[in-house]
């Protein structure tokens, strides 16, 4: 069987979400000096999406030139740089790095990768990911770069709990099975699911997926429920759930809103992935597919029941990691 050069980039990411893109190192020297980028799976870009790696350095005072004025700090961008679909760094590139940065590499104290709209990288990072501080001797800094440190998403998820049910609504057929993040035995006995939810630095977003992979054609069929900030609503900013889909106040609802439509058997395959993810969005844009930075997951498997809650397995373990290395 053929597969185009988009269906296998779609096939791989979706890999990703689950196992992370296989590590991928460059090493550029530039004017003498040198920066080495370890990526340990690190999610493939989206369209119109890069990585940006930043180094941090103090501020020297304007009234005392080259004296540090404490807590005073700049990020500077190093690269952009994109994540093919086989987990390779294309983009890379520190020519002139040390004229471009304006500062010596020798006073980086912080490095950090943030996720970045191709077309309009600022002066500071966008919505930042994974950071870390640099250690070492004189001539050589080390920083290993995680989402708990506070330049990143300033949290491990680590301690995350949570279950889907599949309900149907009030009224509706016993078969026509919706998805909330709530644990739920019948239509009366329902509870907030998700444990441990700390609030997320903008423009990062909270947000629930299905992926249907085996039973519509590739690439596979990524149902987006929406953002939200709470165990207990949806989203009150935008892009938010599909209208009038919830009937229960959990974050969730129906697929397709439109009534007037069937309802997505979210059982048939046995294999829909229900995914809780965190999204760098911004502009109220939806987004088409999952970033990949996976949270809680489950499988609904084609035997699953309505009113019985179904536990989401913590994947934060596999979140990205990068290690960097400069030369000073």
């Amino acid at each position: 069987m053929h597969f185009s050069n988009k269906t296998v980039a779609v096939i791989l990411l979706l890999a990703s979400f689950m196992t992370g893109c296989s590590t991928s190192s460059v090493d550029n020297p530039s004017n003498g000096q040198n920066v080495s980028m370890t990526i340990h799976g690190l999610y493939p870009s989206r369209t119109g999406e890069s990585y940006a790696l930043w180094f941090e350095f103090p501020k020297a005072s304007a009234g005392k030139k080259n004296q540090i004025q404490h807590g005073d700090f700049i990020k500077k961008l190093v690269s952009k740089f994109r994540v093919d679909s086989d987990g390779k760094i294309s983009g890379f590139d520190t020519t002139g790095l040390t004229s471009k940065l304006g500062y010596s590499l020798a006073l980086a104290t912080n490095a950090s990768i943030s996720v970045e709209k191709t077309d309009s990288i600022g002066a500071e990072p966008r919505a930042p990911f994974i950071a870390g501080d640099f250690s070492g001797t004189a001539s050589t800094g080390n920083a290993t770069l995680v989402t708990s440190h506070d330049d990143g998403l300033n949290y491990g998820f680590t301690d995350m709990a949570g279950a889907v049910t599949l309900a149907n609504s009030p009224g509706n057929p016993a078969t026509d099975l919706e998805l909330y993040l709530m644990t739920a035995t019948s239509p009366t006995q329902t509870s907030a699911s998700i444990n441990n939810l700390p609030p997320l630095p903008e423009p990062w977003q909270y947000t629930l997926w299905a992926v249907d992979s085996s039973t519509k054609s590739l690439p596979p069929f990524n149902i987006y429920y929406g953002t939200f900030a709470s165990p207990v609503a949806i989203g009150s900013v935008p892009p938010d759930s599909q209208p009038n889909d919830n009937h229960y106040p959990y974050p969730g609802g129906r697929y397709p809103a439109d009534s007037t439509q069937p309802i997505y058997d979210l059982r048939s395959s046995g294999k829909v992935s229900v995914m809780m993810t965190v999204e760098p969005i911004t502009n109220g844009i939806r987004p088409l597919t999952p970033f990949g930075a996976v949270i809680l997951q489950t499988t609904i498997l084609s035997s699953a029941q309505g009113f019985s809650p179904i536990t989401l397995t913590n994947r934060s373990s596999q979140f990205p990691t990068a290690a960097i290395t400069i030369h000073r």
